[in-house]
């Protein structure tokens, strides 16, 4: 039997609870997967994992960077849970308070641009250590959308890590700064007050983007009004 065969077994049988199947659909990128078992348990949209930092399907599929998993090019997973009403109640958070961009932003440009594109408001949000989005893309460039064959290695980092890194371990990399300019331009926090938030060391977007090397995303918020 194939591997994919397996999952496909595993993901449809009934013997095992719809909140496991969903996530597991989520890992192995298969929209189609997801939307069935969705459609069977709507109840189970959010389906938070409590043993996994209460990260929600749209937290997942984030820290996993998922956007372009479907069968077509212009339906995903994301704009699935979305779209379904994923957020129409309130903005889900963990239990480290992140929301999903806070997630995103370190994981995949195009799926961080998606949600600050949809909730706009969120950007300025801090979660439990003061880190807003910015903040956090300010020190990282995502990396492509993750495939089916490594995402589950996520597992492994449930939560946005926001202290700095001993000296010896920050990078030179002048890589350019993704999201910032998105982001700076769709919060509707002012660009002066939001680079003036700092986290709960007192470390603001800039103390981010210096204490890992990130020379373009300098650049780019002082010439924002840093």
């Amino acid at each position: 039997m194939s591997m994919r065969k397996h999952n496909s077994d595993f993901l449809l049988s009934t013997n095992v609870g719809a909140p496991i199947r969903i996530r597991r659909a989520i890992h192995l990128n298969d929209l189609v997967l997801v939307k069935r078992i969705i459609k069977n348990h709507p109840e189970q949209l959010q389906n938070p994992d409590y043993d996994d930092n209460g990260n929600t399907s749209l937290h997942l599929a984030a820290r996993l960077g998922l956007i372009d998993i479907a069968v077509s090019e212009d339906a995903d997973l994301n704009h699935y849970l979305i779209d379904a009403g994923h957020e129409d109640e309130s903005i889900s958070r963990n239990a480290n308070g992140d929301t999903p961009i806070h997630l995103a932003v370190e994981t995949s440009l195009p799926l961080a641009t998606l949600l600050a594109t949809t909730f706009p408001h969120c950007i300025a949000w801090k979660n439990k250590q003061g880190a807003d989005a910015i903040m956090l893309s300010a020190r990282t460039s995502p990396s492509p959308p993750a495939s089916s064959t490594t995402s589950t290695a996520a597992k492994t980092s449930p939560t946005v890590t926001t202290s700095l890194p001993p000296f010896h371990q920050r990078t030179t990399s002048a890589s350019p700064p993704p999201l910032l300019a998105t982001l700076l331009t769709l919060s509707p926090v002012p660009s002066p007050t939001l680079l003036a938030q700092a986290d709960d060391d007192g470390n603001t977007a800039l103390h981010y983007a210096s204490a890992y090397g990130q020379l373009r995303a300098i650049r780019a918020l002082l010439a924002a009004g840093a």
